[in-house]
């Protein structure tokens, strides 16, 4: 490999490089990063509101059994 093909392939590899970090965090619109983080955050309420429902049913089921 001479030295203009090297140079050529750094360069190749650092647009390559850029383009997949602008994918990830955007540029000037919300990246692939952004949009995992916010789908994370739909999933840890949808979390708490099944564990609320759980807790519900099984308070009713406690005292429906209980008296």
């Amino acid at each position: 490999m001479t030295d203009d093909q090297f140079k050529l392939h750094v360069v190749d590899a650092l647009a390559r490089v850029e383009t997949k970090v602008t994918d990830l965090v955007g540029n000037g619109q919300p990246g692939r990063v952004t949009n995992l983080e916010a789908a994370v955050k739909k999933l840890q309420r949808f979390s708490w509101i099944i564990t609320g429902a759980v807790l519900a049913v099984s308070a009713i089921i406690h005292f429906v059994f209980k008296y």
